[in-house]
């Protein structure tokens, strides 16, 4: 039977061993940080999760979000990772995926936002790409 509990070192440790280290916060947190409604973070668990393989995988990476809207994509994310260095990356990684989201978000915004401005100069709704290829086409505009 292989061993179910292990340090931040990957040494193999007893279950009291175990429950000493995960309620010390210092050494169970890797790294943990709020950007926007995002919350990420990356802990030592200390047990094995690889339930099918055997490399042990003992730290995890997690995104939560502050948010009421149940289809942001990275709600929950997981990310599981057998050594603190893959940790590590992993939550940058994690970080990376934030931040791109938030970009991504700002730049619809900003388009919608210009998009408005043009609407507000010129007085009409300007037409999407789809609805102005149609009207080339000589199809009818929608209402």
């Amino acid at each position: 039977m292989k061993p179910g509990y292990f340090d931040r070192n990957m040494n193999p440790i007893s279950l009291d061993e175990w429950a000493l280290k995960v309620e010390d916060m210092d050494y169970k947190f890797i790294r943990q940080e709020t950007i926007g409604r995002y919350l990420i973070s990356t802990i030592w668990m200390g047990i094995d999760h690889n339930f099918y393989g055997s490399a042990p995988l003992i730290f995890e990476t997690m995104i939560f979000v502050d948010s009421k809207d149940p289809n942001d994509e990275l709600h929950l994310y997981q990310a599981r990772y057998t050594t603190e260095a893959q940790a590590i990356t992993g939550h940058e990684e994690a970080v990376a995926m934030v931040f791109d989201t938030l970009r991504q978000e700002r730049d619809k915004e900003e388009a919608a936002s210009a998009m408005a401005a043009i609407k507000d100069v010129l007085g009409y709704q300007m037409l999407s790409r789809e609805e102005t290829e149609a009207l080339l086409r000589g199809e009818k505009a929608k209402d």
